[in-house]
């Protein structure tokens, strides 16, 4: 398969904004942007809170989206959009059906924790999760918790049930994260490197633009879930674009995060982020997407 995949977007429109004409263009240039870096397939994932709202509500809101994009963008040459979720971790989740939620035909579920302390009902359900109705949960952002609300050790001990951690790339590039991304990498609590959700100003850049940086240059290419890539060598940051003609330049930035990579972690931990890159989607997963 040539091209890539965005695993996690916020790429749909919100139905809660005035001018859905205004919001359907932004979820275009987003598009555009992703087409640009060679990715053909993006699993778009609006955030659901089992507490709040329902599955069948969820799925109605997230088809409508979905056939209002899939409008605007007809005959346009863009990524394929495939249905996902950012999920609520709860014990709801294991009361309700989530097979909707996983992303495509796929048994990956993304989960977003809950910002709290950690307690043994989160070891318990993602248990129940993943032996009973056969999830394989996928963390997002785990960089949000750590130190706040989990130790190392209460991350290592979900990190053995076999369950997916992603770091942001926004937390290795930001000064003030780096040393605990660095943890976590170094600790072998996270596989996964990406940036979270592609977004974009008019002027101005944003942090994940910045990151983006870093992954059509390197990191991305060694492992990432938001954006897996195989290879980005011939993907030029400088060919995207801010507002109507302003070129975007790598950022300064992008040098330290080179350095954290290659400089600040052990040579064999280096070696595996780099090989991660196709651990997440299998080409047979891939094709299961697809279908």
């Amino acid at each position: 398969m040539n091209g890539y995949v965005d695993f996690h977007s916020r790429v749909l429109p919100n139905a809660d904004v005035e001018n859905m004409e205004e919001e359907l263009d932004r979820c275009v240039d987003i598009l555009k942007i992703l087409h640009k870096a060679k990715i053909k397939t993006v699993v778009a994932t609006p955030y659901f809170n089992s507490v709040d709202s329902n599955v069948p509500k969820f799925l109605a809101e997230r088809e409508e989206a979905m056939a209002k994009l899939n409008e605007k963008i007809k005959g346009m040459s863009l990524p394929r959009i495939i249905p996902g979720a950012e999920v609520l971790f709860t014990t709801s989740l294991l009361d309700i059906d989530t097979t909707k939620l996983c992303v495509g035909n796929t048994n990956y579920i993304m989960l977003s924790l809950p910002y709290q302390e950690y307690s043994d009902m989160v070891i318990e359900t993602l248990q129940k999760l993943i032996i009973s109705k056969n999830l394989c949960p996928i963390i997002a952002h785990i960089e949000k918790y750590y130190p706040e609300f989990y130790t190392m050790e209460q991350l290592e001990k979900i990190s053995q049930l076999g369950v997916i951690m992603q770091l942001s790339c926004d937390a290795m590039i930001n000064r003030t994260t780096r040393k605990a991304a660095l943890e976590l990498l170094s600790k072998n609590v996270v596989q996964i490197i990406g940036s979270n959700d592609i977004t974009k100003q008019n002027v101005h850049r944003t942090a994940l633009e910045t990151a983006m940086d870093v992954l059509n240059k390197d990191v991305s290419s060694y492992a990432a879930i938001d954006v897996l890539q195989k290879d980005l060598r011939d993907i030029h940051i400088a060919d995207f674009k801010a507002g109507a003609n302003e070129a975007i330049s790598p950022s300064p930035q992008y040098a330290d995060a080179i350095r954290i990579m290659r400089y600040h972690l052990p040579l064999g931990k280096y070696k595996q982020i780099k090989n991660n890159a196709g651990m997440i989607i299998s080409n047979a997963n891939i094709k299961d997407i697809m279908c």
